[in-house]
């Protein structure tokens, strides 16, 4: 039997509540980062982003850079 897959999720980070993705393999700490821009108040754009994102790394269609901020 192979290695699982890894879990992604995305969470709020920093004082600009930026989102950013992350997983449980090593090197999964920050693998996506989504900023608002200056004054956006609401963050609902990146964390769409963020999902997609994610769901591309779950069906295999992107790969993601471990240890990288993209």
């Amino acid at each position: 039997m192979g290695r699982p897959a890894p879990t992604f999720w995305w969470k709020f980070q920093g004082a600009a509540c930026d989102v950013v993705v992350k997983s449980d393999w090593p090197g999964g700490e920050c693998l996506a980062r989504f900023k608002a821009a200056p004054g956006e108040p609401y963050r609902d754009r990146q964390i769409a982003e963020a999902d997609t994102l994610i769901q591309d790394y779950r069906a295999g269609r992107k790969t993601p850079l471990w240890g990288c901020v993209a």
